[in-house]
């Protein structure tokens, strides 16, 4: 009768990894699991410290595993491997029954399992390749079913691949067979989050703080999801206790920050972002959202400034040049605004309000054949921006060209009468056109 052991085979001599031959000396046969090294450069620092952190607690789980049956117990399983087809003596997996036919019973064997599910992460770690790394613990949920943390890490997986149905699918497993695990919880909140299940979520965070209450990333989760639902009390709550836990997280008081700012607290917020600078300077949506929250107290030079620090850190970044342009209209620089929503427009196209924002600004130097073009754009984005059509009769109205303003004062008035039609009644550009019957009938339809 054949019986099997695990070994680890490491610099010529062989290391039993669970129960040992009660032999001196025997012929064995060796059947060697291909252990995966990878040449392959992390491609992602996170990626490598998750691994790192899931192997190192892989070394203990076998003296964690008090509630999971001895290994002699069997569990039924469909392989879906070649192995099926070799006989009893070179394939461990097949037993026989009474009769000589083979069963397709395992031995629950937890060490094996977990030795997959290393090799898995390796894989994941080392190589990136994730359904390979699936796959493999999938073979090792067959050598045991109860095994709490291959279910967790194939959830991890699920969840790095946005597959949030199977990976609430494996946590929910995972908490099955291990119902204090924080991270499992943590995890499954991530992806009920992700299925839009944001109470169900709130709830996972809720249960992990109250097994890890020292976590900083589940109040960051729960606070997101209590200022999305509207708690924002409750949110402030969790962005205080995650910048107690960890107060050297720079998106902790970034995201405080954020919710001040939304509350109103304009000089709370402008403290976190200063905080959320000091820890990572060069970050540019800290800066572009410092300088909201300066604009909002008041201080345009300080937005700029801000602005432009965002700008330098990341030129690409629209919404720092659009911003700019805004607060260099707020300061009448209206030739450094148009620069500003120019580069909006070279980096966006099709971004209608850089168009619009850029034909006020050339208005107010009275170049009005840009404002006119601008204009067009917008109209040729947008053909219902009642905006467009408005500012468009102005112009024309100063130009003196009686037709054109009094057709796109109509088409304004058309699309948005109650919101134009008291603002034209005072609008001084029509004080050419004012006295046109047609005036008078566009602003009085029911006379």
């Amino acid at each position: 009768m054949l019986k099997t052991y695990e070994a680890l085979y490491e610099n010529g001599q062989l290391k039993w990894v669970a129960e040992e031959p009660p032999i001196e000396s025997a012929r064995i046969l060796i059947t060697v699991i291909e252990e995966y090294s990878s040449s392959v450069e992390e491609s992602a620092e996170e990626r490598a410290r998750v691994a790192a952190k899931a192997l190192a607690e892989l070394e203990g789980t076998e003296s964690n595993l008090q509630d999971i049956p001895r290994q002699d117990e069997t569990r039924n399983f469909q392989s879906e491997t070649k192995s099926d087809t070799m006989t009893n003596s070179r394939n461990p997996l097949h037993l026989e029954n009474e009769s000589g036919e083979a069963k397709r019973n395992i031995k629950r064997d937890t060490s094996k399992s977990n030795l997959l599910v290393k090799q898995a992460i390796s894989i994941e770690s080392g190589q990136g390749d994730y359904e390979k790394a699936i796959k493999l613990i999938g073979e090792a949920l067959k050598y045991d079913p109860q095994n709490s943390f291959a279910w967790s890490w194939r959830g991890y997986l699920y969840l790095t691949l946005n597959k949030a149905k199977e990976a609430l699918s494996d946590y929910n497993q995972a908490i099955k067979f291990k119902p204090n695990d924080a991270i499992a919880y943590h995890n499954r909140g991530r992806a009920k989050k992700l299925l839009g299940d944001k109470e169900g979520a709130i709830a996972d965070f809720t249960q992990s703080i109250q097994i890890q209450p020292d976590h900083p990333s589940n109040y960051a989760m729960r606070g997101s999801l209590r200022e999305e639902i509207g708690d924002r009390e409750g949110a402030l709550a969790d962005f205080n206790e995650g910048i107690r836990c960890d107060p050297l997280n720079s998106s902790a008081y970034d995201s405080r920050g954020y919710l001040k700012l939304s509350m109103g607290d304009f000089s709370g917020a402008m403290a976190d972002y200063t905080e959320a600078i000091r820890l990572e300077p060069d970050n540019a949506n800290i800066f572009l959202r410092r300088g909201w929250a300066k604009y909002k107290l008041g201080d345009i030079e300080g937005a700029i400034s801000d602005y432009t620090e965002a700008i330098r850190l990341q030129p690409d970044n629209d919404r720092a040049y659009f911003r700019r342009g805004d607060m260099k209209s707020f300061l009448s620089d209206y030739e450094g605004a148009i620069a500003d929503y120019s580069e909006v427009i070279h980096l966006k196209p099709e971004d209608k309000n850089a168009f619009q924002s850029r034909a006020t600004a050339k208005y107010f130097i009275a170049d009005y054949s840009g404002t006119l073009a601008d204009l067009d754009e917008v109209i040729r984005l947008d053909d219902s921006s009642a905006f467009a059509y408005y500012n468009r009769a102005c112009v024309y109205a100063l130009q003196n060209n009686v037709k054109l303003a009094l057709d796109n004062l109509e088409m304004a008035l058309n699309l948005a009468f109650d919101e134009y039609a008291t603002v034209a009644e005072a609008e001084t550009d029509f004080d050419s056109i004012r006295n046109e019957p047609r005036f008078q009938s566009l602003m009085n339809p029911s006379s």
